[in-house]
């Protein structure tokens, strides 16, 4: 996953990963000097179940 996460930011020309918790969600998302994009967007019972 975070392997895929840097290749989504650096497609995108932005090259620090964030994760930030705002209950009950999770926002996984990148950003540089003067962007900001938004990876993932999960609630906080999806990341609970995960299954092989």
């Amino acid at each position: 996953m975070a392997e895929r996460a840097a290749s989504l930011a650096a497609a995108h020309g932005v090259p620090h990963l964030r994760e930030l918790v705002v209950k009950p969600y999770v926002l996984l998302y990148a950003h540089g000097d003067d962007r900001v994009v938004l990876l993932a967007l999960k609630h906080e019972r999806e990341l609970l179940f995960q299954l092989p």
